[in-house]
Protein backbone atom coordinates (compact mmCIF):
# COMPACT_ATOMS: atom_id res chain seq x y z
CA UNK A 1 0.00 0.00 0.00
CA UNK A 2 1.45 3.35 -1.00
CA UNK A 3 1.13 6.31 1.33
CA UNK A 4 1.37 9.75 -0.22
CA UNK A 5 0.69 13.34 0.83
CA UNK A 6 -2.62 13.84 2.57
CA UNK A 7 -5.08 16.47 1.26
CA UNK A 8 -4.13 18.74 4.17
CA UNK A 9 -0.36 18.47 3.82
CA UNK A 10 1.39 21.78 3.31
CA UNK A 11 3.01 22.44 -0.03
CA UNK A 12 6.14 23.45 1.94
CA UNK A 13 6.61 19.99 3.44
CA UNK A 14 9.17 17.66 1.81
CA UNK A 15 8.09 15.94 -1.38
CA UNK A 16 9.70 13.07 -3.24
CA UNK A 17 11.23 13.94 -6.58
CA UNK A 18 9.51 12.50 -9.64
CA UNK A 19 12.14 9.76 -10.21
CA UNK A 20 11.73 8.60 -6.60
CA UNK A 21 7.95 8.63 -6.90
CA UNK A 22 8.07 6.66 -10.13
CA UNK A 23 10.34 4.07 -8.53
CA UNK A 24 7.98 3.69 -5.55
CA UNK A 25 4.88 3.27 -7.72
CA UNK A 26 6.58 0.84 -10.09
CA UNK A 27 7.84 -1.27 -7.19
CA UNK A 28 4.34 -1.42 -5.69
CA UNK A 29 2.86 -2.40 -9.04
CA UNK A 30 5.45 -5.13 -9.52
CA UNK A 31 4.74 -6.56 -6.07
CA UNK A 32 1.01 -6.55 -6.69
CA UNK A 33 1.47 -8.29 -10.02
CA UNK A 34 3.62 -11.02 -8.48
CA UNK A 35 0.77 -11.67 -6.08
CA UNK A 36 -1.79 -11.64 -8.91
CA UNK A 37 -3.59 -8.79 -7.16
CA UNK A 38 -4.13 -6.42 -10.10
CA UNK A 39 -7.61 -4.89 -9.70
CA UNK A 40 -9.97 -4.97 -12.67
CA UNK A 41 -11.29 -1.71 -14.10
CA UNK A 42 -14.92 -1.87 -15.14
CA UNK A 43 -17.28 0.61 -16.75
CA UNK A 44 -18.15 3.20 -14.06
CA UNK A 45 -21.74 3.71 -13.00
CA UNK A 46 -23.47 6.17 -15.30
CA UNK A 47 -21.13 5.57 -18.25
CA UNK A 48 -23.00 4.53 -21.38
CA UNK A 49 -20.69 2.84 -23.93
CA UNK A 50 -22.71 4.50 -26.71
CA UNK A 51 -22.18 7.98 -25.24
CA UNK A 52 -18.86 8.54 -27.03
CA UNK A 53 -18.22 8.91 -30.76
CA UNK A 54 -14.43 8.95 -30.39
CA UNK A 55 -12.33 7.32 -27.66
CA UNK A 56 -8.60 7.85 -27.28
CA UNK A 57 -7.40 5.03 -25.07
CA UNK A 58 -4.18 3.15 -24.46
CA UNK A 59 -2.93 -0.44 -24.58
CA UNK A 60 -1.84 -1.30 -21.05
CA UNK A 61 1.63 -2.60 -20.34
CA UNK A 62 2.06 -5.26 -17.63
CA UNK A 63 1.28 -3.66 -14.28
CA UNK A 64 -0.78 -0.78 -15.71
CA UNK A 65 -4.55 -0.54 -15.22
CA UNK A 66 -6.06 -2.64 -18.00
CA UNK A 67 -8.78 -0.76 -19.91
CA UNK A 68 -9.14 -3.26 -22.76
CA UNK A 69 -12.63 -4.26 -21.60
CA UNK A 70 -13.82 -0.65 -21.43
CA UNK A 71 -12.42 0.16 -24.86
CA UNK A 72 -13.88 -2.98 -26.40
CA UNK A 73 -17.33 -2.10 -25.06
CA UNK A 74 -17.12 1.37 -26.58
CA UNK A 75 -15.76 0.00 -29.86
CA UNK A 76 -18.60 -2.51 -30.04
CA UNK A 77 -21.09 0.33 -29.34
CA UNK A 78 -19.88 2.20 -32.43
CA UNK A 79 -17.14 4.52 -31.16
CA UNK A 80 -13.94 5.14 -33.06
CA UNK A 81 -11.23 3.85 -30.71
CA UNK A 82 -7.68 5.11 -31.17
CA UNK A 83 -4.49 3.90 -29.50
CA UNK A 84 -1.17 5.74 -29.20
CA UNK A 85 1.77 5.12 -31.49
CA UNK A 86 5.09 6.18 -29.97
CA UNK A 87 8.18 7.76 -31.49
CA UNK A 88 10.92 8.78 -29.02
CA UNK A 89 11.01 12.50 -28.18
CA UNK A 90 7.94 13.25 -30.32
CA UNK A 91 4.25 13.84 -29.61
CA UNK A 92 2.04 10.78 -29.85
CA UNK A 93 0.48 9.66 -33.10
CA UNK A 94 -2.62 7.45 -33.11
CA UNK A 95 -3.92 4.44 -35.02
CA UNK A 96 -7.52 3.25 -35.10
CA UNK A 97 -8.64 -0.06 -33.61
CA UNK A 98 -10.48 -2.12 -36.23
CA UNK A 99 -10.94 -5.44 -34.43
CA UNK A 100 -10.54 -7.10 -31.03
CA UNK A 101 -7.95 -5.36 -28.86
CA UNK A 102 -6.66 -8.75 -27.75
CA UNK A 103 -5.41 -9.41 -31.29
CA UNK A 104 -3.24 -6.29 -31.57
CA UNK A 105 0.44 -7.34 -31.51
CA UNK A 106 3.06 -5.67 -29.34
CA UNK A 107 5.22 -4.05 -32.03
CA UNK A 108 6.18 -0.67 -30.60
CA UNK A 109 9.70 0.26 -29.43
CA UNK A 110 8.68 -0.38 -25.81
CA UNK A 111 6.63 -3.48 -26.53
CA UNK A 112 3.39 -1.49 -26.69
CA UNK A 113 0.47 -2.84 -28.68
CA UNK A 114 -0.05 -0.52 -31.64
CA UNK A 115 -2.67 -1.02 -34.39
CA UNK A 116 -1.23 -1.56 -37.84
CA UNK A 117 -3.42 0.97 -39.67
CA UNK A 118 -2.65 4.52 -40.86
CA UNK A 119 -1.31 6.98 -38.28
CA UNK A 120 -2.81 10.38 -37.52
CA UNK A 121 -1.55 13.23 -35.38
CA UNK A 122 -3.43 14.58 -32.37
CA UNK A 123 -4.81 17.60 -34.31
CA UNK A 124 -6.54 15.16 -36.68
CA UNK A 125 -8.46 13.35 -33.94
CA UNK A 126 -12.19 14.06 -33.98
CA UNK A 127 -12.55 15.53 -30.49
CA UNK A 128 -15.42 17.63 -29.15
CA UNK A 129 -19.16 17.08 -29.48
CA UNK A 130 -20.66 15.68 -32.67
CA UNK A 131 -23.94 17.63 -32.59
CA UNK A 132 -26.00 14.62 -31.47
CA UNK A 133 -25.17 14.75 -27.76
CA UNK A 134 -22.26 12.34 -28.03
CA UNK A 135 -18.81 13.33 -26.75
CA UNK A 136 -15.20 12.37 -27.20
CA UNK A 137 -13.28 10.63 -24.41
CA UNK A 138 -9.54 10.75 -23.76
CA UNK A 139 -8.16 8.23 -21.24
CA UNK A 140 -4.77 9.29 -19.85
CA UNK A 141 -2.73 6.62 -18.06
CA UNK A 142 -0.54 7.68 -15.17
CA UNK A 143 1.56 6.32 -12.33
CA UNK A 144 -0.58 8.57 -10.15
CA UNK A 145 -2.43 11.88 -9.94
CA UNK A 146 -2.51 14.49 -7.19
CA UNK A 147 -5.65 16.17 -5.87
CA UNK A 148 -5.36 18.95 -8.48
CA UNK A 149 -5.27 16.42 -11.33
CA UNK A 150 -1.54 16.82 -12.00
CA UNK A 151 -0.15 13.65 -13.53
CA UNK A 152 2.88 11.56 -12.67
CA UNK A 153 3.83 9.98 -15.99
CA UNK A 154 6.42 7.41 -16.96
CA UNK A 155 8.97 10.14 -17.69
CA UNK A 156 9.07 10.12 -21.49
CA UNK A 157 6.86 13.21 -21.82
CA UNK A 158 4.57 11.81 -24.52
CA UNK A 159 1.28 12.99 -23.04
CA UNK A 160 2.62 16.42 -22.05
CA UNK A 161 3.99 16.96 -25.58
CA UNK A 162 0.68 15.86 -27.05
CA UNK A 163 -2.13 17.02 -24.75
CA UNK A 164 -0.48 19.24 -22.11
CA UNK A 165 -1.04 23.02 -21.93
CA UNK A 166 2.04 23.60 -24.11
CA UNK A 167 1.52 20.48 -26.21
CA UNK A 168 0.54 19.85 -29.81
CA UNK A 169 -3.18 19.71 -28.98
CA UNK A 170 -3.94 21.06 -25.49
CA UNK A 171 -7.02 19.51 -23.90
CA UNK A 172 -7.69 22.26 -21.39
CA UNK A 173 -11.14 23.73 -22.01
CA UNK A 174 -11.94 21.46 -24.97
CA UNK A 175 -15.75 21.40 -25.01
CA UNK A 176 -17.45 18.11 -25.71
CA UNK A 177 -14.40 16.11 -24.68
CA UNK A 178 -14.18 14.23 -21.41
CA UNK A 179 -10.60 13.86 -20.17
CA UNK A 180 -10.08 11.16 -17.54
CA UNK A 181 -6.85 9.97 -15.95
CA UNK A 182 -6.39 6.29 -15.14
CA UNK A 183 -4.45 4.78 -12.25
CA UNK A 184 -5.02 2.46 -9.29
CA UNK A 185 -6.84 3.77 -6.23
CA UNK A 186 -3.69 3.44 -4.10
CA UNK A 187 -1.96 5.89 -6.45
CA UNK A 188 -4.38 8.78 -5.99
CA UNK A 189 -2.88 11.67 -4.05
CA UNK A 190 0.73 11.36 -5.20
CA UNK A 191 2.51 14.66 -4.43
CA UNK A 192 3.31 15.62 -8.01
CA UNK A 193 5.81 18.44 -8.36
CA UNK A 194 3.94 19.82 -11.36
CA UNK A 195 5.46 22.04 -14.02
CA UNK A 196 3.64 24.51 -16.33
CA UNK A 197 3.77 22.03 -19.22
CA UNK A 198 2.36 19.09 -17.23
CA UNK A 199 -1.01 17.68 -18.22
CA UNK A 200 -3.78 17.92 -15.61
CA UNK A 201 -7.06 16.01 -15.66
CA UNK A 202 -10.47 16.91 -14.16
CA UNK A 203 -11.25 13.31 -13.17
CA UNK A 204 -9.46 10.03 -12.50
CA UNK A 205 -10.77 6.50 -13.06
CA UNK A 206 -9.63 3.72 -10.72
CA UNK A 207 -10.95 0.28 -9.79
CA UNK A 208 -13.11 2.05 -7.17
CA UNK A 209 -14.82 4.28 -9.74
CA UNK A 210 -14.48 7.85 -10.98
CA UNK A 211 -12.97 10.54 -8.76
CA UNK A 212 -13.14 14.26 -9.55
CA UNK A 213 -10.08 16.43 -8.97
CA UNK A 214 -9.67 20.09 -8.06
CA UNK A 215 -8.32 21.09 -11.47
Amino acid sequence: MLVFMSPTQSADEPRLRKPELRAAVRAARATRRKRSQDPVLTLPAGWDPARFHTVVGYAALPGEPDVDGLLQQMHDAGAEVWLPVTTPHCPLAFARVTGPLSEIPATGPWGIREPAGPRVGAPELRLGGDGTGREALVLVPGLGFDRTGARLGQGAGFYDRTFGPQGLRPLTGTEGTQVVGVCFAAELGVPVDARPWDLRVPAVLTESGQHNTDS
